[in-house]
C-alpha cells in the first residue's frame, strides 16, 4: 500500500489541527495514537474550522508528519490546518 503523502508544504513553526469527519474517527486515531506513543492532545474543533466534529487532534510541526503518515496507513481520512 504507498501512503498518502503530505498535502501541502508544512510551515516551520505552527501547530496543526487534525479534524475528522466524525467523532468516531477521531476516537479511533486516539486509540492507534495512544499505543504508538506520539505526541498529541484531543482538542475541541474550532468553529471557524468545522462544525460537523467537536473534536480533534492538535499536535506540532515536529510530530506532524509521523502521525498524519500512521493514521493514513490507516485510513483514515482527515483535514489538516494550521493554528
Amino acid at each position: 500500500m504507498t501512503l498518502s503523502p503530505i498535502p501541502y508544504p508544512l510551515s516551520p513553526s505552527q501547530k496543526k489541527i487534525i479534524v475528522f469527519e466524525s467523532v468516531h474517527f477521531t476516537i479511533k486515531a486516539d486509540k492507534i495514537l495512544q499505543e504508538k506513543g506520539y505526541k498529541y492532545q484531543i482538542v475541541n474543533t474550532p468553529r471557524e474550522i468545522s462544525s460537523e466534529c467537536g473534536m480533534s487532534i492538535e499536535t506540532d510541526i515536529e510530530n506532524f508528519e509521523q502521525i498524519y503518515l500512521c493514521l493514513s496507513k490507516y485510513g483514515i481520512v482527515m483535514q489538516i490546518h494550521e493554528v
